[in-house]
C-alpha cells in the first residue's frame, strides 16, 4: 500500500462552511479532502500545459460531458415530441389543439375570400365559428377578453401549422382563420 503523508493548513471558518457546502452539494467529490486534491491535481494538470495529473482524482472533462449534455437534451426533448405527436396520430385521438373552444371559433378559410364565402354560404353547421376572425368578434362571441384570446390564438399560431393570420383590411389588427 502506498505510504501517504499529511499536510494541515489552516482557512478562515467561513471558507471551511464554503467547502464543506460545496461537497455535500458535489456527488462526484466524496469528502474536504478529495476536494483538495482534486483541485490541486487539476490546477497542475492546468499549470503544466494539459499533462493529465491523478486520474482517479481527475475530473476535468466534467464540464466537456455537461457541455454536450445541454447540447443533447433539447434535440432529445424534439425527439420525444415527435414521438408523442406520431403517437397520438396513431391512437386516433384529436390533437389538443382541435379541442380547444378559441381554435373552434375560427374561421375554416381566410376572411374575405371566395373559399370563405364558400365555405360560410348556406352552410347552417358553421355557426360557431366566428366569420370576421378577429378578435374582438371572437372574444365578444366566446364572453372572454380580448387578451385572453390573443394569447391563446397567438399560442395556436406558433404551435401549430392550422392556424393563420393576416394585417387586418379594415386597419383594425389581424384576422385569424384555421385550416378546413
Amino acid at each position: 500500500m502506498e505510504e501517504r503523508s499529511q499536510i494541515n493548513f489552516r482557512v478562515d471558518v467561513q471558507t471551511k462552511r464554503e467547502w464543506d457546502e460545496y461537497v455535500s452539494e458535489t456527488p462526484e467529490v466524496d469528502s474536504l479532502s478529495h476536494l483538495l486534491r482534486l483541485s490541486v491535481s487539476r490546477e497542475m494538470a492546468e499549470g503544466s500545459e494539459g499533462e493529465i495529473g491523478d486520474t482517479e482524482n481527475d475530473f476535468s472533462g466534467l464540464d466537456i460531458v455537461g457541455e454536450i449534455r445541454s447540447e443533447i437534451n433539447p434535440k432529445l426533448e424534439d425527439i420525444q415530441a415527435t414521438v408523442d405527436g406520431l403517437a397520438s396520430e396513431d391512437s386516433g385521438k384529436p390533437e389538443p389543439y382541435e379541442t380547444n373552444p378559441v381554435y373552434q371559433c375560427l374561421p375554416q378559410a381566410e376572411p374575405d375570400t371566395k373559399e370563405h364565402e364558400r365555405v360560410f354560404t348556406g352552410n347552417p353547421s358553421l355557426s360557431h365559428q366566428v366569420r370576421s376572425g378577429t378578435i374582438k368578434d371572437i372574444s365578444e362571441y366566446m364572453h372572454s377578453t380580448p387578451y385572453q384570446v390573443e394569447k391563446t390564438i397567438n399560442r395556436l399560431e406558433e404551435t401549430t401549422e392550422k392556424v393563420h393570420s393576416k394585417d387586418n383590411p379594415d386597419g383594425d389588427g389581424r384576422v385569424y382563420w384555421r385550416d378546413s
